[in-house]
């Protein structure tokens, strides 16, 4: 009888210590884990489950807050927490969609000028120079990613506008036949005014 008194005495005494231990544990990780979002260098933790944990802070900082889904936005707002569990997949998303805006704002910038130097060259009565130029424009919107031909139309048709000001009817008509073969989607306007170009620049190398 003793014996077993002892022995559920010692259970007991074990189970009081392992609870103990158990939340001693549990106020360290708790600790460890704020810690980490104050602390300047760690702003941003994987949390398990394909999230991690960001600071506001951090977010700001990077220019991300502003690109993440409105629901997760909404979200920050109304529970005004220091900090955002993100999806990674999420968060990448973010990253190349600033990404993608700041090299697309660049592009344009470097279309725009190049477009200017055109310009005043052709103001210059340097067509030959000012073509050149507006080719350089033409090739560093086609290679992209990020910018479309609105972004560079203009020097689309500039650059046919000079072709055939210096009759240069065979380039011109390799450029056309490009750019109908390029933008098959473009509207009905712009494609039916290349195909007449074009078909007027082969009957002058057909002559």
């Amino acid at each position: 009888m003793v014996a077993l008194i002892i022995i559920i005495v010692v259970f007991v005494i074990i189970a009081v210590v392992a609870h103990g231990n158990s939340n001693k544990d549990e106020k360290e990780y708790q600790t460890k884990r704020y810690d980490n979002l104050n602390t300047k260098t760690d702003r941003i933790k994987k949390t398990g489950h394909n999230k991690t944990r960001v600071s506001v802070q951090e977010l700001k900082s990077k220019n991300l807050l502003n690109n993440l889904p409105v629901d997760i936005f909404i979200k920050y707002l109304k529970t005004g927490k220091s900090y955002i569990d993100i999806d990674t997949d999420v968060l990448e998303a973010a990253k190349k969609k600033r990404d993608d805006y700041k090299n697309s704002e660049k592009g344009f910038n470097d279309i725009i000028n190049l477009r200017n130097k055109a310009k005043a060259l052709e103001k210059q009565k340097k067509s030959s120079e000012a073509l050149e130029i507006y080719l350089q424009s033409i090739g560093l919107g086609e290679r992209s990613e990020q910018l479309s031909i609105n972004n560079y139309a203009y020097d689309i048709q500039r650059a046919i506008i000079l072709y055939g000001k210096l009759k240069e009817f065979e380039k011109l008509s390799h450029f056309l036949q490009d750019k109908i073969n390029r933008y098959p989607d473009l509207r009905d306007k712009e494609i039916k005014d290349w195909k007449n170009r074009l078909e007027k620049a082969n009957q002058k190398l057909s002559k």
